[in-house]
């Protein structure tokens, strides 16, 4: 029986038992009384179940046609539902997408974004926030596709690498030449301005110095990328910041200087993830062109900021 029940026969069985006769369930459906019964017959046939008590005056359903009735209404209502989303398409490919974007790509990929999925999206909402659990927004479908630099550790789902940048040295401006530059003699004359270490690139930081055995006296700890530039641009401190950072903060060259780190540099990939085939190619195409934006956009940026670190973005392919 699985299977067999047909969504033409419930409504009419709506019908009948809304109008409590076939006569005038068949007035409403525009077709004759006969093919009313002759529905209805088919439906008990297949269900085995007498649904309708035809002895009475009046039409009464059965405990079973009751509580099909129950049942009828609410398919049919989400048969409709289902009906209006998919008129809903209008000839895009996804009617509704929410795209996640890490705060320091959103001034970077958000045009791109929008470029790139404006012709297949209908609804498009582009949200950035400094506090997404982006794997968790997928799984539970309040994201549709992110913009993070935690993908590469997830499991599972359809990951699909931008680029990878290394953490470099933002100096207020003339403060050192780059051959001079000793991070503990840096340390012991000038603040440090950093990221919290809930924040990636502050638990990257916190792993260089460790590694590279550099002690800070003293520091400056903040939450935002903006607030750790502005410190370093008015001269009150140094900073390991990224290349995506300056580039998101439209930093100048010449309010201060910047310079790649030596030794073993930590490193985040940023990547498009979603769920492993939920939206078909599109992941793959929103990655592309962010692709093309990262390796054409970015570089001309750092070039400007500071052609040292231009170099230093690694762009993927697929």
């Amino acid at each position: 029986m699985a299977g067999s029940l047909e969504s033409r026969a419930l409504e009419v069985f709506v019908a009948v038992s809304d109008a409590a006769s076939m006569t005038g369930a068949a007035r409403i459906l525009g077709v004759s009384q006969a093919a009313v019964s002759q529905q209805i017959a088919r439906l008990e046939q297949t269900l085995g179940l007498r649904l309708i008590e035809r002895g009475a005056r009046e039409l009464r359903l059965t405990p079973a046609g009751a509580h099909l009735r129950h049942l009828g209404k609410r398919v049919l209502a989400e048969l409709a539902q289902a009906e209006r989303a998919m008129k809903r398409f209008q000839g895009y490919s996804v009617p509704h997408l929410t795209v996640g974007l890490m705060e320091s790509m959103s001034e970077i990929l958000s045009t791109t974004i929008v470029t790139a999925l404006e012709m297949q999206v209908q609804h498009l909402e582009v949200r950035s926030s400094l506090n997404f659990r982006y794997r968790d927004s997928l799984l539970d479908e309040s994201l549709d596709i992110v913009v993070t630099p935690d993908a590469e550790e997830w499991e599972g789902l359809e990951v699909h690498r931008l680029a990878t940048e290394p953490l470099i040295l933002a100096l207020p401006k003339d403060h050192a030449a780059y051959e001079e530059i000793d991070l503990d003699a840096l340390a012991a004359t000038l603040p440090q301005a950093r990221l919290l270490t809930r924040r990636r690139i502050g638990r990257m930081v916190e792993q260089y110095l460790a590694r590279e055995a550099i002690v800070v006296p003293r520091a400056f700890d903040f939450d935002q990328t903006a607030m750790v530039l502005d410190a370093v641009r008015h001269g009150q401190a140094w900073a390991l910041v990224t290349p995506f950072v300056l580039v998101h903060a439209d930093i100048h060259g010449h309010e201060f200087d910047v310079f790649p780190l030596r030794g073993n540099v930590p490193t985040r990939t940023i990547a498009v993830a979603s769920k492993t085939g939920r939206f078909g190619d599109l992941p793959r195409g929103l990655a592309s062109a962010c692709r093309e934006t990262i390796g054409l956009t970015v570089r001309d940026h750092l070039t400007r900021m500071g052609p040292r670190v231009a170099n230093t973005v690694v762009v993927h392919h697929d």
